[in-house]
């Protein structure tokens, strides 16, 4: 019995060691990993450091950079390696891969663990529309008249991108004295039914920064159309109070429309009204009452100028504007029962040859990849 007992406890004395020893080891091996995991977190933060670092520049500077171009450095312990690499497209077109790489610590010595993270992405240049347009964009104060609240279905003013590129604000107005409050008014007069880029109802109003810039693109906007209309181009339909600026008919005519400008059949189109499932496109030109009514269309850009006044009335379920709404000076918009005024960068850069200001370029990344570099590896410059 003696010996039975002492087996036993020998037997449990062998198990704890045993236990004791296997749980130190897994314990061991455990903060190991988690030590492991933890440089590899601190090398991603200082790749991304970097990464963030030449997006920037090569936004800045995407025609000087230098195929080849490295920069070396460090940041928070770690190090970093910054590359760029510059080649041309079967297009043509050129592009500017970046690749950083990160490592922590900076300093390992002989034996020490050290984590390699890098990330890459390849820098294009494409058009996109002038940041001036949203789906309406105000110079000034605008006035708006919206009953019921006056269109049908979700939004009566969306800034969601149609063509896809880039959203923009639904209604951007001139610098406010009152900012929120006045937004919130213009927000309640449309029955909040405005989206955009910016959650909620996206009514937004323009800092100081920028009221200069805004007024200066919408002088080069109006020069450039009535330039046109004096040339009697037949890409513009305008509806005018003005015989300086457009002959050949009288104001009656030009209210009923379309008639004919100087040109005749291919000069500019005067009309003051559309309606039906009738519509149009190009540039509109308003610098009087216009009026859409039903499914009338318009694809492309509005230019309402002076006192214009833009009344959207009648069912349907077409997007009466769709492109963009620019408001100058006085100008002022009513909808009644009508449909959506739409942002569409498509329509828009289809008038990038009789009106060039509408269009400039970005530079956007694209094939963007990244991940731990495996120990004796190198890290793939860029990633396709």
């Amino acid at each position: 019995m003696g010996k039975y007992v002492l087996l036993l406890t020998f037997s449990a004395l062998l198990g704890a060691t045993y236990f004791t020893q296997y749980t130190s080891q897994t314990s061991a091996a455990a903060s190991e990993d988690q030590a492991e995991r933890q440089e590899a977190v601190l090398a991603r933060q200082v790749a991304r450091s970097a990464f963030s670092d030449g997006v920037s520049e090569v936004k800045r500077n995407f025609d000087t950079i230098t195929d080849g171009e490295t920069r070396r450095g460090t940041y928070e312990d770690g190090s970093y390696e910054l590359m760029f690499e510059v080649s041309t497209t079967d297009e043509g077109e050129r592009e500017v891969a970046v690749t950083a790489r990160g490592t922590y610590p900076a300093d390992a010595d002989a034996g020490d663990r050290e984590a390699t993270y890098y990330i890459s992405g390849v820098a294009t240049r494409e058009a996109t529309v002038n940041a001036l347009f949203n789906a309406i964009t105000s110079e000034k104060e605008p006035e708006f008249d919206v009953n019921g609240p006056g269109c049908s279905g979700d939004a009566c003013v969306s800034g969601i991108d149609a063509g896809g590129r880039d959203d923009r604000h639904g209604i951007s107005l001139s610098e406010l004295e009152n900012p929120q409050e006045d937004e919130a008014d213009v927000c309640e007069i449309f029955g909040q039914k405005v989206e955009g880029k910016e959650s909620g109802c996206d009514v937004s109003s323009r800092g100081e920064s920028t009221e200069e810039w805004v007024k200066k693109e919408f002088e080069k906007v109006s020069t450039a159309i009535r330039t046109l209309i004096e040339e009697d181009s037949d890409k513009v339909t305008a509806c005018v109070d003005d015989d300086d600026l457009v002959e050949g008919d009288d104001d009656e005519e030009r209210g009923g429309g379309p008639s004919k400008g100087k040109g005749g059949s291919e000069g500019v189109t005067l009309s003051c009204e559309l309606k039906g499932n009738r519509g149009g496109d190009g540039i509109l030109y308003v610098d009087d009452d216009f009026e859409i009514k039903g499914n009338a269309q318009w694809n492309g850009l509005v230019f309402a100028d002076g006192d214009a006044d833009i009344t959207i009335s009648g069912g349907g379920n077409a997007d009466n504007i769709n492109g963009g709404l620019l408001m100058a000076s006085d100008a002022s918009l009513g909808m009644n029962g009508g449909n959506r005024i739409q942002y569409n960068s498509d329509q828009l850069l289809n008038l990038i040859d009789v009106l060039p200001t509408v269009q400039t370029e970005r530079v956007v990344l694209a094939d963007r990849c990244g991940g731990v570099v495996p120990a004796g590896q190198e890290a793939p410059t860029p990633c396709r």
